[in-house]
């Protein structure tokens, strides 16, 4: 995930872990595509979740 959300130009730390940074670049990722991840299903504001998707857009982005 951390590699994927680098290689899509958010920043966060190559840990290998689940933190803070990584749950803001997925928030700004949502942000991103707001009309697909947030909008459709309802949210108006980013979750930090990375869930089946979010994992969807990035498959479809990266091949992930």
């Amino acid at each position: 995930l951390q590699t994927a959300l680098t290689r899509a130009g958010f920043s966060v730390n190559a840990t290998g872990n689940f933190d803070e940074v990584t749950a803001s670049a997925v928030s700004s990722f949502q942000l991103k595509y707001r009309k697909e991840l947030l909008t459709a299903n309802g949210l108006t504001y980013p979750t930090g979740y990375f869930g089946p998707v979010a994992r969807q857009k990035m498959n479809q982005l990266w091949g992930c």
